[in-house]
Formats: C-alpha cells, sequence, structure tokens
C-alpha cells in the first residue's frame, strides 16, 4: 500500500459553464477508473482565490501534484490521447 506522501494527485480545474471541460471530465473519470493508484480531484475555478493561486488564466487546466507539490501541468483541452501520455508520465 502506498503511503499518503506517494500518492499522485490530478487537479483538473474548470468550470460549469466550460464545454471543453465537460468533455474532457469524463476521460480523466474513466481513466482514474481504470487505475486506481492516483487521486483525481475537480476544482472550481470560477472561485477568483484559486485561480490567483495556481496562476490559473484559461480552462480547463490539469495539474500534477507529487508530495504536495506540482510538478507539471497541461493547459486547454486535450484529447484522450494526449491525457493518457500526461497521466502515465507522472504516474510511475
Amino acid at each position: 500500500m502506498a503511503r499518503s506522501h506517494d500518492i499522485i494527485v490530478f487537479a483538473q480545474f474548470s468550470a460549469d459553464w466550460c464545454g471543453y471541460c465537460k468533455k474532457q471530465m469524463p476521460v480523466m473519470q474513466e481513466f482514474h477508473t481504470e487505475d486506481g493508484s492516483w487521486l483525481w480531484v475537480l476544482v472550481d475555478s470560477d472561485h477568483t482565490s484559486i485561480k490567483k493561486q495556481y496562476h490559473i488564466s484559461g480552462i480547463p487546466v490539469t495539474i500534477c501534484f507529487r508530495n504536495g507539490r506540482e510538478v507539471d501541468r497541461i493547459v486547454g483541452f486535450k484529447d484522450a490521447g494526449s491525457l493518457r501520455t500526461f497521466i502515465d508520465t507522472h504516474r510511475r
């Protein structure tokens, strides 16, 4: 069993009104269901303080956190292949 500090978190910054965010959400959910070795969270980026804290200027944005620190991010809508590559690169 992985210790909690070894858990990788993929945070998807999105908003209810964002069409691309809605298209990307089921893909992330499917990948997470297939492989539960990482955590996936949705973050409502309509909150100004969150956007400022993580320097979000457009959505969707998916940020990978390891040990509580940002290690990488992808900005904008990504197809399933690009998301899979991003996840696979960081979940090892």
